[in-house]
C-alpha cells in the first residue's frame, strides 16, 4: 500500500494484481491488518475492475482477512452495491 498515494490510484493498483491472480484462477487471500480506515470507494474500485475484468464470479475467489468489523461492513456495503447494479 501507498501511504502517500489516493485511495483510487491505490486501490487501482491492488485491483490490477487482483485481476491478474484471479485470471489465472487462483483464489486471492487479502489482509486488511494494519489498515486504519478504509472508505467505500476503495472497495468500490476493486470489486468494479474485477467484476468488469472477470465477471462477477470472480468475487467469489476473493477472499478477506478483516482487521475490523467495521471494514467488513464496508465491503459488504460495496458488495451490496455492486451486485445490485449487476443482476446475474
Amino acid at each position: 500500500m501507498d501511504s502517500t498515494g489516493s485511495i483510487v490510484a491505490t486501490a487501482g493498483r491492488l485491483a490490477d494484481e487482483l485481476v491478474r491472480h484471479l485470471r489465472d484462477g487462483h483464489s486471492v487471500h487479502i489482509s486488511m491488518s494494519g489498515m486504519r480506515g478504509v472508505a467505500s470507494s476503495y472497495f468500490n474500485v476493486i470489486l468494479k475492475r474485477i467484476a468488469e475484468d472477470l465477471g462477477i464470479k470472480a468475487l467469489d475467489r476473493l477472499h478477506f482477512q478483516w482487521d475490523s468489523a467495521a471494514q467488513q461492513v464496508v465491503y459488504q456495503r460495496s458488495l451490496k452495491s455492486l451486485m445490485a447494479s449487476n443482476p446475474s
